[in-house]
């Protein structure tokens, strides 16, 4: 999945300064975590909030990776 679109950059009064696109890959856990291991990452465990209270599910609000290099 990819998403698209556009940074607007304001100055501290609210007045447009600049805008630049962007584009970014947005990967699910099952592909992930082995781009994590092909990368060279051992141990990595999936989570779906920045506590790591839980483990990560589909309907986690985020996915925080946690890895050993």
């Amino acid at each position: 999945m990819r998403e698209e679109g556009q940074w607007t950059l304001t100055d501290s009064g609210g007045h447009r300064r600049t805008t630049a696109p962007y584009d970014v890959r947005i990967y699910h856990a099952e592909e992930f975590a082995p781009l994590c291991r092909t990368a060279g990452f051992t141990d990595v465990r999936l989570y779906g909030g920045w506590d790591g209270a839980q483990p990560y599910h589909d309907d986690s609000p985020c996915l925080i990776a946690v890895a050993t290099l």
